[in-house]
């Protein structure tokens, strides 16, 4: 049972990124792709925690593989860094929302969560916005 949560958890980053990708069709907004993902990841590992989690060393453990499974997935989109400018923004938002849900769930605070959705929101929209400016081909 204990190696059955750790692949569940690999393996569900790459279900709800796969289900992105079929949603969102090319040619669409990637900033609006990104804030979807982003809480999709964060619903995603909360659930996840909330299933199998018991401690805090299970947190760290289910989030680190759940990140893991998610690294291997975009790791090529990553090193592509001509074509795909914007999965690199796209990815280091999607990894703290992942993070933020492991650190909202363990502390359990009003303000931890409120603080988490602010930061979020700021990912989604200013330092999405400087990065594309940034990268502009």
């Amino acid at each position: 049972m204990e190696k059955k949560k750790y692949l569940i958890a690999f393996f569900a980053s790459w279900a709800v990124m796969m289900l992105s990708c079929l949603l969102s069709a090319p040619g669409k907004d990637e900033v609006g792709r990104t804030f979807t993902d982003s809480i999709c990841f964060y619903v995603m590992v909360t659930l996840l925690l909330r299933q199998y989690a018991t401690d805090g060393k299970k947190i760290w453990q289910l989030t680190a593989v759940t990140v893991a499974g998610f690294l291997v997935l975009m790791s090529p989109l990553y090193l592509d860094f001509t074509h795909e400018y914007f999965a690199q923004a796209d990815m280091a938002v999607i990894l703290s929302a992942m993070i933020l849900a492991a650190v909202n769930f363990k502390t359990r605070r009003l303000s931890v969560f409120l603080l988490s959705l602010i930061v979020m929101i700021l990912l989604n929209t200013y330092c999405v916005h400087a990065w594309i400016q940034f990268v502009k081909p």
